[in-house]
């Protein structure tokens, strides 16, 4: 849902809704040092892999909740410029799923995985044809008549 408001040169807006994600995949990366017997320097190994999700609820009864779901909103500012609008938004999300299951009951030192994001945007919408109100209304009553 969205309300905005309406000025010759601004426009202000807000946002709200709900969303729904699904986890498609994933890479883990990252870098890790080795150092062999008799070497004087460490050798840097870097790591790239696709994730491999949990098909079941393994050793540590622990398995990956693919699926994500919660709030989002957000708040903008739009200026009219001659071919476009220029503007900024400021956006949240909010969710509601654990991204983790257990296999009976969490560990006691478990803390809930959960989505919080925040987002800023900043862009220009290119105006690709305007339309006039006149004209519309025009062509709706030559459909009508057409009709009957």
């Amino acid at each position: 849902l969205q309300y905005r408001t309406e000025g010759k040169k601004t426009r202000f807006f807000l946002d709200a809704g709900f969303y729904a994600a699904y986890w498609v995949r994933g890479v883990s990366s990252g870098s890790y040092f080795t150092n062999q017997l008799g070497d004087v320097f460490l050798r840097r190994t870097e790591i790239s892999e696709y994730y491999e999700f949990d098909n079941d609820y393994g050793i540590n009864r622990r398995k990956d909740n693919r699926f994500d779901a919660g709030l989002a909103g957000g708040l903008g500012f739009a200026y009219k410029l001659p071919k476009g609008e220029v503007f900024f938004e400021v956006r949240g999300d909010y969710g509601f799923l654990d991204l983790s299951s257990f296999q009976g009951s969490a560990p006691s030192t478990y803390s809930p995985q959960i989505n919080r994001a925040i987002m800023f945007s900043l862009g220009y919408l290119i105006t690709i044809k305007e339309a006039k109100p006149g004209k519309i209304k025009k062509e709706e009553e030559d459909n009508d008549e057409e009709e009957e």
